[in-house]
């Protein structure tokens, strides 16, 4: 197995990967070591053993949420800005693959706090979710303060990374916090998984969303008997495939919810494991089986990356290990014709953490094996809507972007 290590002078942090024309295109984020407010992004062309990377500085500290490659060719980061008053707004910038941007624009929705979680493509535009802010100004009779709801958001953005039109998902209940957390395309509708926060538990929810209607055609409340996450969402053969990390008191494991098209539940897992397991990414390994990206270790703070192939056929799995034990934690995965590229970054000593690329067949045939175990799972249907939010204008036009957000080639990053 091969590993490329990307180190610079910070805490560099490998967050997706991409594959084309056999090179490897990463998405990172910096920590300057000096001050850790002033976080920055990365993006590495890497072929071969040369590497080639461009910085993009903020006034405020940035995040990549996604990075992807669209139908065309082109790079797409999905990304957030943390303002001053700890609210956030989204980053868009598209590159082609010399790293050359193409597009970038940073959105609110009409001064409302906007945090992107995911993006897919559809018929030539980017659908876009995660979650947004409106707030009501109220007296208590005394004075006025702003009392603030979380709304599950979409938002569809063209090609040239405008908005067209967003949406506020509502009915998900007085008192909870949707979150939309994924999203895909079967190249008809757009499928949104997410969570809804309640005073006891976290809910996953999965929608329909029709493109042609702007309407919801169906949406789904998955009652499981412990707090679930989605981290993500695949669709194959039929299916819908979600991916879970599943936490009770001090134990975590990584799951699996199968729906059908319709939303009904096909199956549910998960894989039980000691201490903290957390999944982040999967792809599909063959026919019947997914490889999933994740973190293993006795705790949080102790942990290793973990490669996992699991066998829809038989729930059979092979999980390996990797990385040093200490404050290792996985990225993004990708499949490059047979092999996977995954990221993320460990621990290096006094230098901070640096980024790890690795590669794998799709048999994980050294791994640990295991067994999975059924999870309860009831399909409840809700009722909401997608409600038209006004169209807004980004916080900074396009052709503003460098005097706004610094951008420079850069040679921080090295191969060791």
């Amino acid at each position: 197995m091969a590993q490329i290590r990307v180190a610079g002078s910070g805490n560099e942090r490998g967050k997706f990967v991409v594959a084309a024309d056999g090179c490897y295109f990463l998405a990172s984020e910096v920590e300057n070591k000096e001050n850790n407010e002033e976080k920055f992004l990365v993006f590495s062309k890497i072929c071969n053993t040369n590497i080639r990377s461009v910085m993009v500085y903020g006034r405020a500290p940035l995040a990549i949420n996604n990075f992807i490659m669209n139908s065309h060719g082109e790079l797409l980061a999905l990304g957030e800005r943390y303002l001053e008053n700890g609210r956030e707004s989204m980053l868009l910038i598209q590159f082609d693959k010399n790293l050359e941007i193409l597009h970038a624009n940073v959105f609110n929705e009409n001064g409302n706090e906007l945090e992107p979680y995911d993006i897919t493509e559809h018929a030539g535009d980017y659908y876009i979710t995660g979650f947004t802010k409106t707030g009501e100004v109220i007296s208590n009779g005394i004075g006025y303060f702003t009392q603030e709801t979380q709304h599950f958001y979409l938002g569809r953005y063209s090609c040239e990374l405008e908005k067209e039109e967003s949406f506020l998902i509502t009915g998900f209940g007085e008192g909870n916090a949707p979150t939309g957390k994924v999203i895909a395309s079967d190249g008809s509708y757009i499928y949104i998984a997410g969570n809804v926060i309640g005073e006891k538990r976290s809910a996953v929810v999965l929608l329909r969303f029709n493109p042609e209607t702007n309407k919801v055609d169906w949406a789904n409340e998955y009652r499981i008997p412990k707090d679930v996450g989605v981290t993500d969402i695949t669709i194959k053969q039929g299916e819908i495939a979600l991916l879970l990390t599943i936490t009770e008191k001090d134990n975590s494991d990584a799951g699996l919810l199968l729906v059908n098209m319709s939303g009904e539940v096909k199956g549910a897992y998960f894989m039980p494991e000691e201490g903290y397991q957390r999944a982040h990414r999967m792809e599909l390994a063959s026919e019947g089986a997914l490889l999933i990206h994740g973190t293993s270790g006795i705790n949080q703070f102790m942990t290793q990356r973990s490669v996992t192939r699991l066998d829809l056929s038989d729930g059979n799995y092979r999980l390996r290990l990797e990385g040093s034990g200490q404050s290792n934690e996985a990225g993004g995965m990708f499949r490059d014709g047979e092999k996977f590229v995954y990221t993320g970054y460990e621990f290096a000593s006094k230098r901070g953490y640096d980024t790890v690329l690795r590669f794998s067949d799709r048999l994980i045939a050294d791994g640990k094996s295991g067994k999975t175990n059924r999870l309860e799972a009831v399909k409840v249907s809700i009722s909401v809507s997608a409600q038209k939010f006004p169209k807004s204008k980004p916080l900074f036009e396009s052709e503003l972007f460098k005097e706004k957000i610094r951008y420079q080639p850069s040679d921080y990053l090295k191969i060791e």
